[in-house]
């Protein structure tokens, strides 16, 4: 979604859409998000 340009910088991201968009539960979206902002 990010390489894509479906979510731009700066955009505020719901774990629960991106949770019923990607079909993951919410502990490997938190954790993809940590890793992300960590970067």
């Amino acid at each position: 979604m990010i390489i894509t340009l479906e979510l731009v910088p700066g955009s505020l991201i719901s774990e629960s859409e991106l949770m019923s968009t990607l079909g993951f539960g919410r502990t490997p979206i938190r954790e993809a998000l940590r890793s992300l902002a960590n970067e």
